[in-house]
Order: structure tokens, then sequence, then C-alpha cells
């Protein structure tokens, strides 16, 4: 075989594999430029798994928020731009949210002085004393079983702003509270007593009235 026509088949394979190399880094470019959007990754806003703020009534802004910031996290949110992190939040609050937010009066705002803002709109929104008196005033109505006055209480101390110390709260009310003089006192005995026990005995002893 002539040398020149092995010269020109080695030639050709070159640039083939030249050809193809440069349509692989192309492609790795494109990919990255769908990755990347001003050198952070790329986010597409997806609903978080929790309802929306303003249509629960029920649901503090505290607890609330702190799941949105879990979802900030897991999403990689925070690493968008705050324009970006803002709008995800108002999205997943809800229509009053920007109404709100108007209010503000804000320009040019970062996420953490939004969210500071919101801090302060719905903490000011809560009477603390005036919720966390209607809490220690409940007691079991005579009609109502205890898994009803313990649902009751659950709705209650969401808006006390008892932190740490809620469920210690909420067992010491439950007991306190029970129509039944003689299960409440037995428990209170128990100086070890958690809501998970407060809770189990007060099912077994409904079980055995059952």
């Amino acid at each position: 075989m002539p040398k020149k026509s092995i010269s020109k088949r080695k030639t050709r394979t070159a640039r083939s594999h030249d050809d193809q190399s440069s349509g692989s880094e192309l492609e790795q470019v494109d990919l990255q430029k769908k990755v990347l959007y001003n050198g952070t990754p790329r986010f597409t806003y997806i609903p978080p798994p929790f309802e929306k703020f303003c249509h629960q009534k029920d649901l503090s802004w505290q607890s609330w928020s702190r799941k949105f910031d879990r979802y900030r996290d897991t999403s990689a949110l925070y690493l968008q731009p705050n324009k970006i992190q803002i709008s995800a939040l108002l999205l997943a609050m809800g229509d009053d949210a920007e109404d709100i937010l108007d209010s503000f009066g804000l320009r040019d705002p970062s996420y953490s002085e939004v969210i500071q803002n919101f801090d302060n709109f719905f903490n000011k929104q809560v009477n603390v004393i005036y919720e966390r008196t209607k809490f220690n005033k409940r007691v079991q109505l005579s009609d109502e079983s205890a898994e009803e006055f313990y649902t009751s209480l659950l709705k209650l101390v969401k808006k006390c702003g008892y932190g740490t110390l809620r469920d210690e709260l909420l067992r010491d009310r439950l007991v306190a509270g029970l129509h039944d003089d003689g299960l409440s006192q037995q428990l209170q005995m128990d100086s070890n007593l958690t809501l998970e026990k407060a809770l189990e005995r007060i099912k077994v002893s409904m079980l055995f009235r059952a």
C-alpha cells in the first residue's frame, strides 16, 4: 500500500478524533451554561412539601420559617441571588405575602432583611400574654375526650412561644386540666413524668374504662 494513502488515513483519523474532542468539550460547556447561572447552580422552583403559611391559621411563623429554612438548604436555594430567594419565599408563603412585603417599604433588600421584617411583623401579631392565658386556663370539658383535649392544647401552645419548654408546659397543662381528678393526681405523683408517658398512661386509663 502506498505511503501517501496511509498518511492520509492517519490524518483523517486524527481530524475525526479532534472533531469528537471538540464536540465533547462544546457539550460540556453548554451543559455548564445550563447548570450555572452567574456562577451558581440554576434553581427551578418546586413548591415545598408543606402548606403555605398564610393559609395556615394555626401554624406559627416561627415554626413555618424553620421548615422553609430546611427547604432552602436541601434545595440549594441559599446559593441563589437574593432576588430569587425572596421570590421563592413569597411563592411558598402565599398571596398575602406580596402585600405584607410591600408594606415594609424595602428597596433591593437582602433575603435576611426580608426575613427579619417578616419576623418583626408576625411577632407583633401575636399577643403572647393572651395566648398563654388561654392555654393555661384550658381544661378538659365534660363532653370532651382526653384525646380531643390534647389536640386542642396542641393548637393553643403553638402561639405561646415557649420554645424548648413547650413539651414540659404542655405536659403540665394536660395533667392539670384532666376532667378525671383521680388520674390527674396519680400523674402528678410521678416526678419523672414526661409528655409521652403521660399520654400513654391516659390512653391506658381510657381503654380500661371503655
